[in-house]
């Protein structure tokens, strides 16, 4: 890894830049036409904020504007919250859920509900509407519906099941109609009959009272007696109507808290114009009376552009609720250009209206979301509302909500039957210290962590090579020719299996960075590295790791016939001597290719030499073998649908260095290239790396990172597995410019996502392994000189704190997260 320098420099370029109002930068990106003053945005053109301090979130003073339907580099940003843009310690800060709901249109009575359950589930919603007008259940006397109710029955138990709740809506008064039954129709019209009257709230009441039936033992949360309300008004202004509507709220409510429980909130809906303008807004304020909830609706058409301007208008939604919680049902923004809207705009009000859900977090209870997928009605308003398509295909809005809903901790998802991977960590001590006696401590209380939590094993050798030892190695004994460090780290590695452990074992033919070949191990002279990463020879000769390649080895490249052999026959020795379950042979390839496509390339026929090799001696015929690949790599943002649906050239890579246009697809070509050559797909994954920093833990990653690996060829039936993964519980500045801003709950939600993601996917997965069982706080501050360079010792800092224990063996809820899949029982789907 490496990282991207944040100086005064750049700062003071950029802003000139700014300043010019003309910014071009890589590859044909577009500039800022304009700084954004207001008033309507051009056609399909967006407002993006600077982000000089590069946390993701953008300066709200100003705005420019830009034809680019995705933030055009990584120096602007979608939405502009951010408190202090030059400062890497002030960013927003999401409010937790606590207890706050987030409802979804997903029921369209008489059609499966299918995956939007699954949709539903992953964005975090816990109630589902089911929309109904009082005359679909009773059109007229005597007249219940059947099919009406059997519909109702179908959905609630499909939800039921998914243990999501249902808000429910039986309409009186659908906008300026009204929608009760046909023989009360014509009478309440003519004012001759109120809604108040026992006649109607008796005929409502019994309607209810079969839908009740029909929802079962199902939680209905809410229940709303009329939509748009206001928008009847015109028909009806006169007092005597709406004084039978504050009596019939107040008569059907008190039932339904009777009879479908206390806890149940009844309101009636009204337009956000309607509650806050008058002569409906004190109409409303009196009507309400009646209601346990305000309920209005939030679906701006056109007259709102600006998602700064959001907060404001939701502000006077909560001036008008007169002291009571203020339901937001439906929350509805358009994403087609015809709607004066954009993808990213629909994604931006999103982002705009959860900042301000987090400030009203208290009077703000429930938002119903609408709708998960476009409409068809040929209105390009309406038909854009989802955060889908209508075919299913998500939006950016999608990614947002779910990653929104994600960092404040809504997760719904509820854990598989059982795991179809093994589980371990690596032997990674978490400290290092000078004694025989207290190195076999640190040894004992690992190995017993991963006895007890893990079922698998890894051994992970990316120290270096006995490249001549390797090389010149005859066979002719049993024990390999190597120096003693190899031989007695072998030997401590060996022993420490525990029976029945299934192993993993790591080598790895790359250096760092990943474009060199690996260090030797035996005895040489140890380096240091330059700012350039250059290995600067320390003069220091050990037996030990990390030492100075000898020739041929120090001019040799990767597909050097020297190499190929050596490596070849090391590996060989690794098999004999440790027998293990899977052989991982490069660690992190796809950084290679990021650094040199030549050099890539050069590995790529080293490693099709050595994997052909081994797949023909039959006593290994057994062993997967297989390299890994950066997982961050081939994550991009939530708007990586936007740019082209081709994913080598969508979203934002995470990961700076591969941010430059043409290396996308550059690493997409190498995994096609490397499938036919590997039995497993393997991961290595530390999300917490790159574009945010651990700022924020998206949920949409994998869905970008998994659409680029089937754009490379992935099968639904390539086995994957994680050979190493981790998330910093514990911020830390890196280089004292560059903050990762790391907790113990962000820590835990990616250990949910990536095991969750991984459990639902198609493909056999063989195991996942957490690289450190605790944190390593105490080895890092040994280090010293006697490390590689300074550099490295800010760089280890990304491991540091990714234990499931902290550096003094607390454990962290991440494990709990851990055990909870580790204690399903195992049907593994690839052995």
């Amino acid at each position: 890894m490496t990282t991207q320098y944040r100086g005064s420099a750049i700062t003071g370029r950029l802003l000139r830049l700014l300043a010019a109002c003309t910014l071009w930068w890589a590859a044909g990106t577009a500039c800022a036409q304009a700084v954004y003053t207001g008033g309507d945005i051009p056609a399909g053109w967006n407002l993006y904020f600077t982000d000089i301090d590069q946390d993701s979130y953008g300066d709200p003073n100003g705005g420019y504007l830009f034809p680019d339907a995705a933030p055009p580099s990584r120096v602007w940003a979608p939405w502009g919250n951010d408190p202090d843009d030059g400062d890497v310690k002030k960013w927003p800060l999401a409010r937790a859920r606590e207890g706050r709901v987030i409802a979804l249109d997903i029921v369209d009575l008489g059609k499966d509900l299918g995956t939007r359950i699954t949709a539903a589930r992953e964005i975090g919603a816990t109630v589902a509407w089911i929309e109904l007008r009082w005359n679909q259940v009773d059109p007229g006397y005597g007249q219940i519906s059947a099919a009406t109710l059997a519909q109702v029955k179908t959905a609630a138990t499909a939800l039921q099941a998914a243990g999501i709740q249902v808000a429910l809506s039986m309409d009186a008064i659908d906008g300026t109609a009204l929608a009760v039954p046909t023989d009360l129709s014509a009478r309440i019209t003519a004012g001759t009959l109120g809604l108040g009257a026992k006649e109607v709230t008796d005929r409502a009441i019994y309607a209810l009272s079969q839908l009740k039936a029909q929802l079962g033992s199902n939680g209905v949360t809410l229940v709303r007696l009329g939509r748009y309300a206001d928008l009847h008004f015109a028909t009806q202004p006169n007092v005597a109507f709406w004084t039978g509507v504050h009596g019939y709220l107040q008569t059907v409510g008190a039932y339904l808290h009777a009879s479908w429980g206390s806890t149940v909130k009844v309101g009636l809906g009204v337009t956000h114009t309607g509650l806050t303008t008058e002569p409906t807004r004190a109409v409303f304020a009196a009507v309400n009376a009646a209601a346990d909830v305000v309920i209005t609706s939030f679906a701006p058409y056109n007259a709102l552009q600006d998602p700064r301007k959001l907060r404001g208008m939701v502000e006077t939604l909560l001036a008008a609720r007169n002291g009571k919680p203020l339901v937001v049902w439906p929350l509805v923004f358009a994403s087609s250009t015809s709607a004066a809207s954009t993808e990213m705009r629909q994604s931006q009000m999103l982002r705009a209206f959860f900042d301000t859900w987090d400030a009203y977090a208290d009077v703000m209870p429930l938002v119903l979301f609408s709708r998960l997928d476009d409409l068809s009605t040929g209105s390009p308003w309406f038909d854009s509302i989802g955060l889908r398509s209508s075919a299913g295909k998500p939006k950016a809005a999608f990614h947002t909500l779910r990653n929104m809903a994600f960092e404040r901790g809504w997760w719904t998802l509820p854990l598989p039957a059982q795991r179809k991977f093994h589980m371990g960590f690596t032997q990674a001590p978490y400290d290092a210290p000078p004694t025989q006696a207290e190195q076999n401590a640190v040894a004992d209380w690992i190995d017993g962590k991963i006895a007890q939590h893990g079922d698998l094993l890894s051994v992970h050798l990316d120290g270096g090579i006995p490249w001549t030892e390797a090389l010149n190695d005859g066979f002719t004994t049993l024990e390999p020719p190597y120096a003693n460090s190899v031989l007695n780290s072998w030997r401590n590695y060996a022993a420490r299996r525990k029976s029945g452990q299934k192993l993993l074992l790591s080598i790895n033919p790359l250096g760092i960075p990943r474009n060199l070949l690996a260090p030797y191990w035996g005895i040489g002279q140890g380096f240091t590295y330059d700012a350039a990463y250059n290995r600067i020879p320390d003069g220091v000769v050990a037996d030990s790791e990390h030492r100075m390649p000898p020739a041929p080895f120090d001019t040799a490249n990767f597909d050097d016939p020297a190499v190929k052999m050596a490596f070849l026959k090391y590996a060989i020795r690794a098999i004999s001597w440790f027998n293990p379950d899977y052989l991982c042979i490069g660690i992190e390839v796809s950084a290679t290719e990021v650094v040199s496509e030549d050099a890539y390339r050069r590995w790529l026929d080293l490693h099709k030499f050595v994997y052909t090799q081994l797949k023909a001696i039959p006593q290994f015929s057994k062993i997967k073998i297989f390299v890994s690949i950066s997982a961050t790599t081939y994550m991009a943002d939530e708007y990586a649908g936007l740019v082209m649906d081709n994913a080598a050239e969508s979203g934002t890579p995470y990961k700076y260095d591969e941010m430059p246009a043409g290396i996308r697809p550059r690493l997409i070509a190498g995994v096609k290239d490397l499938l036919p050559y590997v039995d497993i797909l393997a991961l290595s994954v530390y999300p917490h790396y790159g574009k945010y920093n651990a700022y924020t833990m998206p949920a949409s990653a994998y869905d970008a990172l998994f659409t680029n690996l089937k754009a490379a060829g992935l099968t639904d039936t390539k086995p994957l597995a994680v050979t190493e993964s981790g998330y910093t519980a514990d911020p830390y500045m890196l280089l004292g410019q560059t903050l990762f801003a790391g907790t113990a709950d962000k820590q835990d939600r990616h250990m949910k996502l990536m095991l969750y993601e991984l459990s639902k996917l198609p493909n056999p997965v063989d195991f996942v392994v957490n690289f450190q069982v605790r944190d390593s706080d105490m080895q890092w501050k040994r280090m010293n000189d006697a490390t590689p360079g300074a550099l490295f010792v800010e760089f280890y800092q990304y491991f540091r704190d990714i234990g499931l224990y902290d550096g003094d063996g607390n454990t962290r809820p991440s494990l709990d997260t851990w055990k909870s899949y580790f204690n399903l029982p195992i049907v593994p789907t690839n052995q």
